[in-house]
């Protein structure tokens, strides 16, 4: 699961809470209100960017196997 990313959501915008959710393994940080075409944004490219590590690690791993 540690390759999923996780965006967390918020009313609280403040450090403490942008710290805590980054330890907890938030990939981003969003404080409500929010834009949702800036979530979907977000969300696109954080699944891009899981995709192209996969596809990376995939890569790798073939290699290896070689």
């Amino acid at each position: 699961t540690a390759e999923i990313p996780v965006i967390a959501l918020s009313l609280d915008a403040e450090l403490a809470q942008v710290q805590r959710a980054f330890t907890a393994g938030a990939t981003d940080f969003l404080v409500a209100p929010y834009n949702p075409s800036v979530l979907e944004e977000k969300v696109e490219s954080l699944l891009a960017e899981s995709a192209r590590l996969k596809s990376d690690s995939n890569h790798k791993r073939v290699l290896q196997e070689a």
